[in-house]
């Protein structure tokens, strides 16, 4: 029987990926790729079948996602991220009740990930 205590063992992973070139595999920079470019395609890749509304939308990010640029922030006078020099992707897993749950969730946005 589940339960849905507060009590209960629940978590989430996150894997941190570094951009390369796909030849070479020298990594990739902010001179090489955007936060929008990069954002863009990331939005591109389907997450309906995720529960994405539980994760917080760090700006300059639009929506929430399994899928951040990771990066340098680039705040405006107020300090307000406005753009981020992009150094890698974090993939990040809704929180789940079992292991097995969690790793299906991220080899799957995982695969995904490499189709883009």
């Amino acid at each position: 029987m589940k339960s849905n205590s507060r009590n209960d063992f629940r978590f989430g992973l996150e894997a941190e990926f570094l951009l390369v070139d796909s030849t070479s595999f020298r990594p990739l920079w902010h001179k090489d790729v955007t936060f929008e470019t990069l954002n863009t395609a990331l939005e591109a890749i389907p997450v309906n079948d995720f529960q994405c509304r539980s994760f917080k939308i760090e700006p300059p990010h639009r929506k929430a996602s399994p899928y951040i640029v990771e990066g340098y922030h680039l705040p405006d006078p107020e300090m307000k991220p406005i753009d981020l020099l992009p150094k890698g992707v974090e993939i990040r897993t809704p929180v789940y009740n079992s292991i097995d749950d969690c790793l299906l969730a991220l080899k799957t946005l995982h695969s995904r990930y490499k189709k883009r």
